[in-house]
Formats: structure tokens, C-alpha cells, sequence
């Protein structure tokens, strides 16, 4: 084998060296394979100079190889290069076996002991309000607070409307807390309402679904929506339901550049899932907005 590497008939090479690292640009023609497989393992196992004169011919196809003893072209990998590769497959190895148990560990949880259901199956859903009109006429004063965090409460006033993406891409039921004031003076309050088993006995006996599931057609990217679970007040009750936004715009419509101008036609359904009568109480203080305890929204 030769003690450097040298330009050969069908092949041209034009080699330079910087520091450790040396740069080599086998230039060849469309010759032999065999050829050029053994001029690249010569060029491997004698690393060249700089005293070699570059050859290099017009329309040449360049191949850059680097030999630096941790990086070349993967043909023919160093003794360090299998142990690094070697080192690194173990290590993915190890995390494919121990992520699963991590999950498994994580699912053990009491948060996480079974995946919650959504209408259709939705993998997310959106909480917010859906107050009427009519059923906010004898409410004077309106709060709730979200216990997505355990141990902070922030109250806040709610008027009739619809706000159904006041938390959204949802992916777990978590409590909440309303109290009010009715205009002849009594006051409720509930605190804590835990969601998770008034869904499950609600999915017991019923099932929505939505949009897409009805007209038998995948999700549209533009203007189908996940399920929104929404609440509101009617005199001393707390009404909990789901809203499903239907779109009457067909989905090939939808877009701007079908000529549609931005204007869907909504619909909002409701289904009820269940009515809480407040607990009545007297003395809140509405304008106390932030409470903090620990799991001040996991106690009822």
C-alpha cells in the first residue's frame, strides 16, 4: 500500500491539510467503482500530505471527505467512530425502554389514571361560558374561578355571552368555582365542582357527535372545531353543558381562495349535562379576587 496517497490515471485528487484536519476532494470520472472504493480506502488509511499536487480536470465530480480520525465519509469508520457509534445506539436503546416506563409511572398518577373523554372522541375541547340573556335576569353579580392550578383561585365577573375559548386545547377536566348574588339578595356559591365524574356518568348513557362524524368526512384543516364544555347560572343553579359549533359553510367553501370572503354561517348547539344547585351562603366578598390555599381547588 502506498505511503501516500497519489493521483492515478482514472482518478483526480486534490488534497490540502489545515491543523488535525485533512480536507480531501477526490475528483473522478465516470470510471471503474472498484477503482474508486480503493483509491477512498487509500486515502483513508494513508491520510495525504500537503506536498501532493492538486489534479483537478474541468467537470470533475467533487466527493469531500474528511479524515480527522472522528469524522470521514461513513464507508470505512475508525476504531473511535464504532465506539462512539456504538455509545450512542445504546443510548437511544435505553431511552426507548425507560420512556415507556416513565409514562407508565406518570399514568400511576391520580391525575392521569385514565385518559378523559371528550364528545366524539376529540382529543382537546375548550372551556368557557354560555350565559343566555334570559337566564342572567334575576342575577345580579357574577364570578367564577378556574382550579387549574391547585392552590391560587382568581375570581372573575361574567356577564351573558359567549366566551367558549376562555382555556383552549383543553386535554383534561379540571374544577371550577362559581358564586353569585341574585337580585333579591341570596347568595351561592359552589366550589370545587369536580368535572371529571360528572362527565363519566354523563358518557355513560349519552355520546355527541360532531361535525365531521355526522356528514361521515375528516376533520376539515379550515372551520371544524373541537367541542367546548361551557357553564352558566340560572337563579340558584349552575348549568353545566357542551356547546358544539356547527359550520353550515361546506369545507370546500371555506377558504379565501374558493372566493369565500371570510363569512361562515354558525350554529351553536347545547346539550345539557347536568343543573347544581348553589349552596347558599351570605357575606361574599366580590371584590376579593384572589384567594390562595394549598389545594384550595381540589376540597369541596
Amino acid at each position: 500500500m502506498p505511503t501516500q496517497a497519489e493521483p492515478r490515471q482514472n482518478d483526480r485528487t486534490k488534497c490540502c491539510s489545515l491543523g488535525q484536519v485533512a480536507f480531501v476532494s477526490v475528483r473522478h470520472s465516470h470510471g471503474n467503482v472498484q477503482k474508486q472504493l480503493q483509491t477512498l480506502q487509500d486515502l483513508h488509511g494513508n491520510p495525504p500530505l500537503q506536498s501532493v499536487q492538486p489534479v483537478v480536470s474541468s467537470g470533475a465530480t467533487v466527493i469531500s471527505v474528511h479524515f480527522d480520525g472522528t469524522q470521514n465519509n461513513g464507508w470505512f469508520p475508525t476504531m473511535r467512530e464504532r465506539l462512539l457509534s456504538l455509545a450512542k445506539t445504546t443510548q437511544r436503546l435505553f431511552c426507548a425502554l425507560l420512556l415507556p416506563l416513565l409514562l407508565t409511572a406518570c399514568a400511576s398518577g391520580k391525575a392521569f389514571q385514565e385518559r378523559d373523554y371528550f364528545p366524539g372522541g376529540s382529543p382537546y375541547y375548550s372551556f368557557g361560558i354560555a350565559q343566555s340573556k334570559e337566564n342572567f335576569e334575576n342575577l345580579k353579580r357574577v364570578q367564577s374561578a378556574y382550579g387549574i392550578y391547585p392552590d391560587e383561585r382568581s375570581w372573575a365577573d361574567f356577564k351573558p355571552g359567549y366566551a367558549l375559548g376562555t382555556v383552549s386545547m383543553v386535554q383534561w377536566y379540571f374544577p371550577f368555582s362559581i358564586r353569585w348574588e341574585l337580585k333579591d339578595g341570596r347568595q351561592f356559591i359552589l366550589e370545587s365542582i369536580d368535572v371529571r365524574p360528572i362527565m363519566k356518568e354523563y358518557f355513560k348513557n349519552h355520546d355527541i357527535k360532531l361535525q365531521w362524524q355526522r356528514e361521515s368526512r375528516p376533520k376539515a384543516e379550515m372551520g371544524d372545531y373541537n367541542p367546548s364544555l361551557a357553564y352558566e347560572v340560572k337563579d340558584n343553579f349552575v348549568r353545566i353543558k357542551w356547546v358544539i359549533t356547527l359550520n353550515h359553510t361546506p369545507p370546500d367553501k371555506r377558504s379565501y381562495a374558493s372566493g369565500n370572503r371570510g363569512f361562515w354561517q354558525f350554529e351553536e348547539e347545547e346539550h345539557l349535562v347536568t343543573e347544581i344547585p348553589g349552596q347558599p351562603t351570605s357575606g361574599i366578598d366580590f371584590d376579593q379576587k384572589r384567594e390562595v390555599g394549598r389545594n384550595i381547588n381540589r376540597e369541596q
